[in-house]
């Protein structure tokens, strides 16, 4: 019996398991329309199987993904968000990026204070950048609280991006209805913002030219990022052992290096989904939570029920607050600008169904509706992208290792 159980908890069946629980994560997200995350579901299943003993907590390590991710994954992961940014689009919503960035410091501001006497230091801090962004930013965290010796704190990380869209986006799906209606007594939703121009992309001039493509294979753009990763990890290692900045980690310098790169056009676009890797990296990335959640126990648990939901609420209080401030400032309507700034707490491709949903239960005709779509998606767009792609990312690396 003893052989058929160390058989049956192989790393292959560790596979079957991890797929099989996101899998349905993924079927409840579609059902709920993004209200429920994938990491949610997976979440509640992983800690019930656990606690429970249904699940042995060597799932995730069996795998042997996170042994990928430690080494050079998740490195490789934050260089390649750099290769999907588009400069033009962020300059075009400059007062969209500006309100997210508002927002972030209504997270900082709220959880650091009233989060702090109410949940401690600890609690408050881990949770900061996970509510401000997506996975990225919560391994980051979980990473520097793992380092520091506190697991239960990495597997808090985890808990708060998992159910952050349980709390942002009812609010958000509140407020782009009202900005809808808003719009539509104006009447706005009867003008078009279709551009006039030719729509020719202005050509930029790159250091880099493109490869040929029969050169240019996918292990040739995993070459070219993993230069590009380990050239931004050194100039961090260079800073923190030179000059002793660590402020600027090694996930910071890795997005920077992304971005700098990809604009000379030695990256690729979306460089990782191009070369075939991206969905078995963040495979990888799938691991963390569950990892983190064995070390959990029943009273841990539901000792984290209070500050989990409680710093999430007030995450949301300090985003809308702040996020409101600068839609005043910088005249962006109220209901538009806290839907941008909770944008933080969901991303794409919640930023696409809350707006499409919005936009489609006003009951207006097509022309209309792809009027108000026009005039707002690109706005929740830019916001999920900003948030969760890019600031969130450099908010943790830098935050994280001022927290332990």
């Amino acid at each position: 019996m003893e052989a058929f159980a160390n058989y049956l908890w192989s790393p292959l069946f560790g596979i079957v398991v991890l797929t099989a629980v996101y899998a349905f994560g993924n079927m409840v997200t579609t059902w709920t329309k993004g209200l429920v995350s994938s990491m949610m579901v997976a979440a509640v299943i992983f800690i019930a199987g656990y606690v429970s003993g249904v699940l042995p907590a060597i799932i995730p390590t069996n795998t042997q993904l996170g042994a990928v991710l430690g080494g050079f994954g998740t490195l490789l992961m934050i260089t390649h968000l750099g290769t999907i940014i588009k400069f033009k689009e962020l300059l075009q919503e400059w007062k969209t990026v500006a309100v997210c960035l508002a927002g972030f410091i209504g997270i900082l501001i709220v959880c650091g204070t009233a989060g702090i006497a109410l949940f401690g230091y600890d609690y408050a801090l881990t949770a900061v950048a996970p509510i401000s962004g997506g996975i990225v930013a919560a391994q980051i965290t979980a990473d520097a609280a793992t380092a520091a010796g506190k697991p239960e704190l990495a597997a808090f990380a985890f808990l708060v991006m998992s159910f952050q869209g349980l709390i942002g986006m009812p609010i958000a799906s509140f407020f782009l209805k009202k900005e809808c209606d808003s719009r539509i007594a104006a009447g706005e939703h009867l003008v078009s913002t279709t551009a006039d121009g030719d729509g020719e992309e202005e050509s930029k001039k790159k250091l880099f030219k493109p490869m040929k493509p029969e050169y240019n294979t996918w292990v040739m753009m995993i070459c070219k990022l993993a230069i590009v990763a380990w050239l931004g990890a050194t100039f961090s290692w260079f800073l923190a052992t030179f000059l002793n900045f660590t402020m600027f980690s090694a996930a910071v310098s890795v997005l920077f290096f992304g971005i700098l790169f990809h604009e000379l056009g030695f990256l690729d676009d979306d460089i990782l989904t191009k070369a075939g890797v991206f969905n078995f990296l963040m495979l990888g990335l799938y691991t963390l939570g569950p990892s983190s959640y064995s070390a959990l126990d029943f009273g841990q648990v539901v000792q984290l029920i209070a500050p989990l939901f409680g710093l999430l609420l007030m995450g949301a209080t300090g985003i809308i607050a702040l996020s409101l401030v600068a839609g005043k400032v910088l005249k962006v309507s109220t209901n538009l600008a806290i839907s941008c700034g909770l944008a933080a707490m969901f991303g794409f491709p919640g930023t696409l169904i809350l707006t499409t949903d919005a936009v489609n239960g006003t009951g207006l005709p097509e022309d209309q509706r792809k009027n108000l779509m026009d005039q707002i998606l690109p706005k929740m767009i830019v916001a999920g992208f900003t948030t969760v792609t890019i600031a969130s990312v450099i908010f943790a690396g830098i935050l994280a290792p001022l927290i332990f």
